[in-house]
């Protein structure tokens, strides 16, 4: 029987990401005559053990620094027509794809394999990219490894198939102190001396630096890549389109927005490059100009981008062509960045009352894909708010699906009112979209529709979450019904109550503007409703003081407001500055609820001293901190209040006053961002 296929595998000392390995490649061996040689690099006997259980061609490595050199001792000892090479860290998917190629005879038709590797930054596994990798050749003569890293096997012979199995690899990951990317840097600087023409080692310290995010130095690398490939670029073309391309996304992703948009066009205009490069240049253009906000040239780059995409639709070839790792049909086509673009291109051609490329890029959604487009329901709503005419007229082309007319019919009340609660229900209960059922539960709070049926569809934590992002942006005419909704709910649920209320209060707080007594009896519920609702969950010897530092954090800070507010009414205002203090420290999103409290302290007292206190200055360094971040987050609204409270307690402080004059000027451009955008609507009406 002929072998078809040897599997090489270099295993280090890593027994456990060696057996899911083996555990992936099972089906292969069965299923396709094959051989499995495992390289042992390192020195465990656990490692040595488990690879005889899988096979007898378990060869012994002495580590040195060169990958080539491990490599070529599998492919020495192969004996199949093809041989595939993997690491320890990796492991497969699906090999069903794999095992058809032999079986159907596909195989024949080729000399070489690519699948896809998934890259995982960290250990949660929701973030990842994929490159397509090069893994798999027919064995011919004089076959063999070369360069110490990111070894690749010579000669090859074409054709490539691409198949779209991919393999997990979480090889990026730092842990305990260890990290791939310092020994790959390592390696790759040395070659660098002994080969300093050679274009892939540029390559691969770009993305090896890009791991790291040292934007810097992966854009020399990328610059002097380009350099060596502007002497050879027939013979490195598809070095030069990625180069071309990553070096954009570089500059974007360091956030040197002019630099990117400037290199881009220089690039577009003076180098021409081909289709794949130039489209993912356009998209990476697209963000920059998101940006600065310039929709204009955010659909002037989103028309480019669909206008080369559609010529690489119809001309299939370009994918295998012109693929090149990350630079590959995966990235050009993903579903959810080709959404992202186009809603940022719908916006800016409502932004430029282009009705004709709106119902375009509206049209182009990804209609057919439900949670996709269910992850879109909320920023819909931002569109119909802000272009209600416009908006309108695209909802008459019948672009979009059967399954959003419906929402947008049930959201804007058009459904009849039982209709209309059947449907909330429905997408309460069976949306897999967040940001759908938040809109759908809050729908039912406003509605004045009965809880009780809606509650039950969600657990505790889920009721919380939503909760806690949707009752902070209520009006205050909004905030009313909800107070309606949650004295609705029945005594079975009385958590859940609980938790609408902590919410409505907490909301109350920041947006009441309360002083004096109505700050403080309002205070003083907040934090009675938090600890009603830990109360209810634990036994009371845990709210003792000796045991408080094992309740959640929440209920921490509910404990140390509750015995602030008592110090204040028993006038220990010093005691109670040291609680609030301590309890800012677990919730700064009350940084601007604890100022007023502590400006009400200090004009209790009337003591001038009181603001030159050690306690009263690390407060007040506290609210600043938590200040900057609103300004780095744009929350300019929510910041006003807290730098005026704070200027009142230190109107002095020179830091804070120029603070206070950026907040004016944010503001004042954001009113003048409105003004515009209302006269626009108005125009548009009055067309």
């Amino acid at each position: 029987m002929n072998i078809q296929l040897s599997i090489s595998l270099l295993a280090s000392d890593r027994p456990s990401a060696l057996e899911r390995c083996l555990d992936s490649l099972t089906p292969l061996l069965l299923r396709v005559p094959s051989e499995l040689i495992i390289v042992h690099t390192g020195t465990d006997s656990k490692v040595s053990e488990l690879a005889h259980r899988y096979t007898d061609l378990v060869l012994p490595f002495t580590w040195c620094n060169d990958f080539s050199a491990a490599r070529n001792t599998g492919i020495k000892a192969a004996k199949g027509e093809w041989f595939l090479y993997i690491d320890d860290d990796e492991w497969f998917e699906d090999v069903s794809e794999i095992y058809e190629f032999f079986e159907s005879g596909e195989s024949r038709k080729y000399g070489m394999a690519c699948y896809r590797q998934r890259n995982y930054p960290d250990w949660s596994g929701t973030c990842y990219t994929d490159s397509q990798v090069m893994r798999m050749v027919r064995m011919v003569p004089g076959i063999h490894f070369q360069n110490p890293i990111h070894e690749e096997p010579t000669p090859l012979s074409p054709p490539c198939k691409y198949f779209d199995t991919f393999v997990h690899h979480y090889g990026y990951v730092r842990f305990s102190g260890y990290s791939k990317t310092s020994r790959n840097l390592m390696l790759l600087k040395e070659d660098v001396k002994k080969r300093p023409a050679y274009i892939k080692n540029y390559i691969q310290l770009v993305q090896e630096y890009a791991i790291e995010e040292n934007w810097k130095e992966a854009e020399n690398n990328c610059r002097k890549g380009l350099e060596l490939c502007k002497s050879r670029i027939t013979a490195a073309g598809s070095y030069w389109d990625w180069l071309q391309a990553e070096l954009i996304e570089l500059l974007y992703m360091s956030g040197n927005y002019p630099g990117a948009e400037k290199t881009a066009c220089t690039i577009l205009q003076n180098d021409s490059p081909r289709e794949l490069a130039a489209a993912d240049i356009y998209a990476t253009l697209i963000l920059v100009a998101s940006k600065g906000r310039d929709s204009e040239k955010i659909l002037h780059f989103g028309l480019k981008f669909e206008e080369i995409l559609s010529y690489i639709e119809q001309t299939p070839k370009i994918w295998t062509e012109q693929n090149y790792g990350s630079l590959s049909v995966e990235k050009i086509s993903n579903p959810k960045r080709l959404c992202r673009l186009r809603m940022l291109c719908l916006k800016a051609a409502l932004d430029q009352e282009d009705q004709k490329n709106a119902t375009f890029f509206f049209s182009h959604l990804p209609w057919d894909s439900k949670d996709l487009i269910e992850s879109l329901y909320s920023d819909f709503e931002r569109l119909d708010s802000n272009f209600h005419t416009q908006y309108a007229v695209l909802l008459k082309t019948g672009s979009s699906s059967v399954s959003y007319q419906s929402f947008y019919n049930v959201i804007h009340g058009t459904s009849n009112s039982k209709e209309r609660e059947r449907l909330l229900i429905k997408y309460i209960a069976e949306s897999k979209s967040d940001d759908l059922r938040k809109q759908a539960l809050k729908e039912m709070i406003l509605s004045g529709t009965e809880l009780n049926e809606t509650v039950n569809l969600l657990d505790l934590d889920t009721w919380r979450q939503y909760l806690a992002d949707t009752v902070k942006n209520l009006s205050d005419m909004e905030a009313q019904k909800a107070w309606r909704a949650s004295n609705g709910l029945n005594e079975d649920y009385l958590l859940y109550q609980l938790v609408l209320k902590k919410e409505l209060l907490g909301r109350s707080l920041h947006h009441g503007y309360y002083t004096g007594e109505k700050l403080m009896k309002t205070l003083s519920e907040y934090a009675e409703t938090i600890l009603s609702f830990y109360k209810m969950q634990y036994r009371d010897e845990m709210f003792r003081q000796e045991n408080q530092n094992f309740l959640p954090r929440s209920c921490r800070f509910a404990c140390l407001l509750s015995e602030a507010i008592q110090k204040i009414e028993h006038m220990e205002y010093e005691k109670a500055v040291h609680l609030l203090h301590s309890a800012l420290l677990l919730n700064l999103e009350m940084t601007g609820v604890i100022s007023e409290v502590v400006r009400e302290i200090s004009g209790k007292i009337k003591n001038p001293m009181l603001n030159t206190s050690a306690e009263f200055q690390m407060l007040a360094k506290q609210m600043k901190a938590a200040l900057k971040t609103m300004l780095i987050n744009k929350q300019y609204q929510d910041a006003q209040p807290i730098v005026t409270q704070l200027l009142q307690l230190l109107p002095e402080d020179l830091e804070l006053l120029r603070i206070k004059q950026k907040i004016g000027r944010e503001l004042c451009n954001e009113s003048s961002d409105r003004v515009s955008a209302t006269l626009i609507s108005n125009k548009t009406k009055g067309q």
